[in-house]
């Protein structure tokens, strides 16, 4: 088992690497050293908890005297930067938001052995791509409108154990336990293609269904098979950042098409886009769903143009009302849709597990590529997965779900119809979150902002655009805010838009604005 690091537990580190040799004459070697030490703490080499050497050891290793060692350990203390106790040493105290010391020659070596030109050696870099952004602050808040966080109390702990438990049987292991190379789990296959494919209308064979580490990987893998510089691929506005991004990073051109109250406007598609990406089920992030007359659209347009599409059915698992409509790929006479789905969003988003079902030739060639990327996805939890579903626990969790989120629905849209009726949003027959529009003379990104200092935590709308837009929409999800809370938190986000319109706030200090926007988290 592994155990972190804690006073008076040595790494074996060799410092004298680390620190390298200390320079003679040019300042007292104590000032030297410590610079060093404090060089390698910034540098993240050093982290909190780490032991550091006994006096004697380092000035041994360094071929310096232990006073010089003493007076260097001495410096770091004083700085708040380590830390002593009687039976465990010296230990690093503190290493978060160290910066290294300026010009000094541990600085300048440590520019040394850092000298290659990455930036120079990157085909593009996935920095500069649109993608998917969460701030780490909603957990601090009390109401966390977030989105794509499940409720941890709502999770299936208990028929999750049996599922597991059963997966540590001898003949269990000896199925999961070995290198299956590129083959999937053939128990989680079949309960795809009998229990979850029959109900979005999908009937298909084990060779058209491909296990994967999620949606993302399902369409890394599709789009590095796909498309190239010559390709132009279309995608929905507002639409998935993340999968814009990987089109973007094979050279595709991506034209952004609107979304209206039935989906994906088919007629501002280009005949040049020979792929397309949508969610007909459930489109992210407006929540509408694509009618069947659009989707008939699309097809035709797709066999006119001999275009292909890729079919996310996103959230089509959690609809509460109305009757649920077959998915695209379901209507496809001649292959041309590729279907990927998850777990994610019904299950829990850490156990990463998705598939893709498509046309028997496509998934041959995807399967030996995702052989070259992960090999496949963990096999004990594809068995676990498939004995839960097979048991009928899944089937179970998912009417809890949908009750859970159809109550929690329920207490959102009458607070937003008590606090702020004016407001416009789809109605929801499903999902988590609310795609909420707000007056045009509020700014979604600085009322998002503010509330924070109030612990309501609500999501920006404006990065999900990719064309020119109102800066006005947030997106409220309730997937994991206890019922109790909604609708004093929408109390709360109510007189934010009223001081907004006002013009006359008087929040507190605000967070930093890169801790607000600029940390990347995958939905």
């Amino acid at each position: 088992m592994m155990v972190a690091n804690r006073p008076g537990r040595h790494r074996q580190t060799q410092w004298g690497q680390l620190l390298g040799p200390l320079a003679r004459g040019e300042r007292p070697l104590r000032i030297e050293l410590f610079s060093r030490l404090v060089a390698a703490i910034a540098r993240g080499r050093l982290q909190a908890g780490d032991a550091l050497p006994s006096i004697r050891a380092l000035a041994g290793e360094l071929g310096i005297s232990r006073n010089t060692v003493i007076q260097a350990y001495a410096l770091l203390m004083n700085e708040g930067l380590a830390a002593s106790s009687p039976r465990s040493g010296f230990f690093i105290s503190r290493s978060e938001a160290i910066e290294a010391p300026a010009s000094t020659t541990a600085e300048q070596r440590s520019a040394a052995l850092d000298g290659v030109d990455w930036q120079h050696r990157f085909r593009g870099s996935a920095a500069d791509m649109p993608r998917l952004l969460k701030t780490s602050c909603w957990r601090d808040c009390k109401y966390q409108f977030v989105y794509g966080q499940y409720d941890a109390h709502s999770f299936p702990i208990r028929q999750w154990r049996e599922a597991e438990r059963t997966t540590m049987s001898v003949s269990s292991l000896r199925r999961w336990g070995a290198d299956p190379y590129d083959s999937d789990d053939p128990e989680l296959v079949r309960q795809i293609r009998d229990r979850i494919l029959p109900r979005r209308g999908i009937w298909a064979t084990d060779e058209e269904i491909l296990v994967t580490a999620g949606t993302q990987n399902a369409l890394y893998l599709i789009t590095r098979l796909l498309v190239g510089p010559s390709t132009r691929a279309a995608v929905e506005d507002p639409g998935y950042p993340d999968c814009v991004a990987v089109m973007l990073m094979y050279g595709a051109g991506v034209d952004t098409v609107p979304v209206d109250g039935e989906g994906l406007v088919v007629d501002n598609l280009l005949p040049e886009a020979s792929l397309v990406y949508c969610t007909p089920s459930h489109q992210y992030p407006t929540t509408v769903t694509m009618s069947r007359l659009r989707r008939q659209a699309l097809l035709a347009h797709a066999r006119a143009h001999d275009a292909i599409i890729i079919e996310d059915d996103y959230e089509s698992e959690s609809r509460f009302s109305g009757q649920a409509i077959p998915a695209l790929k379901s209507l496809d006479t001649d292959g041309r849709v590729i279907f990927i789905s998850s777990f994610s969003k019904s299950l829990a988003p850490g156990l990463r597990v998705g598939f893709v079902v498509g046309a028997r030739e496509l998934i041959a060639e995807l399967r030996l590529l995702r052989r070259f990327v992960l090999r496949n996805p963990p096999t004990n939890n594809q068995h676990a997965l498939a004995n839960f579903i097979r048991y009928g626990y899944y089937d179970s969790h998912l009417q809890r779900l949908r009750r859970t989120h159809w109550a929690r629905y329920a207490m959102l849209r009458n607070a937003l119809e008590r606090e702020l009726p004016e407001l416009s949003y789809p109605a929801l027959v499903g999902g988590s979150a609310i795609w909420l529009r707000l007056p045009p003379e509020v700014d979604a990104a600085q009322l998002a902002t503010r509330m924070i200092t109030h612990s309501v935590y609500a999501e920006i709308g404006d990065w999900l655009f990719r064309s020119p837009h109102s800066r006005s929409y947030l997106r409220i999800g309730f997937s994991s805010i206890a019922e109790n809370l909604i609708s004093d938190g929408i109390g709360l986000l109510a007189k934010g838009v009223r001081d907004e319109q006002a013009g006359g706030w008087t929040a507190g200090r605000l967070p930093p604005a890169d801790r607000l926007i600029r940390e990347p988290i995958t939905e």
